[in-house]
């Protein structure tokens, strides 16, 4: 039997997925990243004066 559930349909919902995961992982992280640099760069500074 042949179960056919629509792979063309799958694929673009699992790239359409992985379109969504790319863009929330760049809101979440690139803010974070930013963040974590200035905390690092305000440590630093003052450490060394």
């Amino acid at each position: 039997m042949n179960e056919d559930h629509g792979s063309g349909a799958g694929a673009r919902t699992e790239g359409k997925y992985k379109l969504e995961l790319v863009i929330t992982w760049a809101i979440v992280g690139i803010p974070l990243l930013y963040g974590i640099v200035n905390a690092i760069k305000a440590v630093v500074q003052l450490f060394t004066g």
